[in-house]
C-alpha cells in the first residue's frame, strides 16, 4: 500500500493510495491517484489534486440546465480542471467558436487542452462535442448529467434561462444578472451565443430564439430525450455514468474511483434569467 500526504490549505490528512501536492489545480494535472476499490472519505473542504490514474479525460455530455455548473465545481474539487459553457466568455471573440459554428470542433478542443483542462462538465458547446473528444482523448470516462426533476422540468428551466434570446438582445444595464459589457447588446454580436443558438437548434431541435410556446416545449423535450439516447448508444456502458446531482457525491466518486469529500455536493446552479452571469469577463 502506498502512503502519502494530501496537503490542504490550512492542514493535511494522511491517506492510503493517493499522491498529492499543495498547488493550484490548474498546475497539478500530472498528479496521480492509486485507487482502492471503494470511495474513501476526505475530511476537508476541498481535495486539491487527486486525479484518477487510468482516466486522462472526463467528458461531460449533460445539456445546459442539468446542474452542469455544480458538476464543474465538483470535478474541480476532485482535482480536475473542468471546462463549462461559461469558459467561452473569458475569450468571447476567439475564432474557435466560429469554427465550431461551422462544424469544426477541433480548434475549440485544442484550445482548452492547451489551457490545461482535463474535463468538461457538459453544457453547451462541450456536451455536443463528446464524439470528437472520445476520438481525441480515448482514455476517457463520460459523465452524463440529467435534470434532477426530469425532461419536463428541463424544458421549464430552459424556458426561463433562454427567454431573453427571443428578443435578440441581452437584458439592459439595470438587470443585476447582466455584466455592463453585454447589457443591451445584440446577442449574436457574441460568437459564443451564436454558437449556443445554433447548437440548441441543430442538436436539440430547440430554437431558443423563437417564441416559447407549447409546441416549442414539445420539440425541446424530444430533442433532450434524443440527445441522451444518442449518448447512450455511442458510449460503452462501463465508461458512462448517468448522473443526477441530487444523488450527491457517492455515484460520481464511485464511478471515478476517487475519495468522497466530507462536504456537501456543490449547488452553484444559476437560477436567474439569462447568461452570461456577472463576473464572466
Amino acid at each position: 500500500m502506498v502512503h502519502c500526504m494530501v496537503f490542504f490549505t490550512i492542514w493535511f490528512v494522511t491517506c492510503a493510495g493517493a499522491v498529492a501536492t499543495e498547488c493550484d489545480p490548474k498546475e497539478c494535472m500530472d498528479v496521480t491517484l492509486l485507487q482502492n476499490s471503494a470511495p474513501r472519505l476526505i475530511t476537508k473542504s476541498k481535495v486539491q489534486t487527486t486525479v484518477a490514474a487510468e482516466v486522462d479525460f472526463i467528458i461531460g455530455t449533460g445539456v445546459p440546465k442539468t446542474a452542469t455548473s455544480s458538476l464543474r465545481e465538483a470535478l474541480n474539487i476532485l482535482g480536475r480542471h473542468a471546462a463549462h459553457g461559461a469558459t467561452m466568455f473569458s475569450q468571447a471573440f476567439d475564432t474557435a467558436w466560429d469554427a465550431a459554428l461551422h462544424g469544426d470542433n477541433v480548434p475549440a478542443i485544442k484550445k482548452f487542452l492547451r489551457e490545461g483542462y482535463d474535463a468538461t462538465a457538459g453544457d453547451s458547446p462541450w456536451c455536443f462535442m463528446y464524439e470528437d473528444l472520445m476520438r481525441m482523448k480515448p482514455n476517457y470516462k463520460v459523465v452524463m448529467s440529467v435534470h434532477p426533476r426530469g425532461p419536463d422540468a428541463w424544458v421549464d428551466s430552459s424556458d426561463t434561462w433562454n427567454a431573453f434570446h427571443v428578443g435578440g438582445f441581452f437584458p439592459p444595464a439595470n438587470d443585476p444578472n447582466t455584466p455592463p459589457f453585454f447589457a443591451g447588446r445584440k446577442i449574436t454580436d457574441f460568437p459564443p451565443e451564436r454558437l449556443n443558438e445554433h447548437l440548441y437548434a441543430s442538436k436539440l431541435d430547440c430554437f431558443i430564439n423563437e417564441t416559447h410556446n407549447e409546441s416549442w416545449g414539445d420539440r425541446c423535450k424530444q430533442g433532450y430525450l434524443a440527445h441522451y439516447d444518442k449518448v447512450r448508444r455511442a458510449v460503452p456502458k462501463d465508461r458512462l455514468l448517468e448522473f443526477n446531482a441530487s444523488d450527491g457525491w457517492a455515484p460520481l466518486c464511485s464511478f471515478l474511483n476517487l475519495p468522497v469529500p466530507d462536504m456537501p455536493f456543490p449547488d452553484v446552479n444559476d437560477r436567474t434569467n439569462g447568461h452570461p452571469g456577472p463576473g464572466v469577463l
